[in-house]
């Protein structure tokens, strides 16, 4: 019988921010050049005052918000691991964090607080940890599309491997 399980969550690190971003930071270039130009007078038929200063502050802010979405993306942030281990009775939940004093984040909780595995359909798809006192912690990246299949299966699986029932499920 296996008595550790460990679930890895991908976080920022998928295609769609490195699609996103790019097409922002491209974007965003474009603006801010075409702003640019029209103010040193190279792009005539743009007028600087009020089309040009416009396309600058869009190409600004599209250029802030590429940043941002690289950085998180550099810094992993949400990225991490569920663990449960059967030995120890404890379970680990794993997540990195901003820079700064906490990075990351680091939760273990011991098994027999668990209650069961709830899977929430609407309005997202995400598998929660339902613990005694009401409390609950997600297990899956909540922006990431799953197919109802196979977060039903997830579910199905991990109430198993802990012996809990799940709730949920429709």
């Amino acid at each position: 019988m296996e008595l550790k399980k460990r679930v890895t969550i991908s976080g920022s690190r998928r295609l769609s921010n490195y699609i996103i971003t790019i097409i922002l930071s491209l974007g965003s270039l474009g603006f801010l050049g075409a702003g640019l130009l029209s103010y040193i007078g190279k792009l005539t038929s743009i007028i600087f005052f009020p089309q040009g200063l416009i396309m600058t502050f869009y190409g600004l802010v599209g250029l802030v918000l590429s940043l941002y979405l690289g950085l998180t993306i550099l810094w992993r942030v949400g990225e991490g691991f569920n663990e449960f281990n059967l030995e120890t009775e404890k379970i680990r939940i794993f997540r990195y964090g901003f820079p700064g004093r906490s990075r990351s984040i680091n939760i273990e909780l011991n098994l027999k607080e668990v209650e069961s595995v709830k899977l929430e359909v609407e309005p997202r798809r995400t598998l929660y940890l339902r613990l005694k006192g009401k409390r609950q912690f997600p297990l899956t990246n909540e922006f990431e599309p799953t197919p109802l299949a196979q977060i039903e299966e997830e579910a199905a699986e991990l109430a198993r491997f802990l012996k809990v029932p799940v709730e949920g499920l429709p």
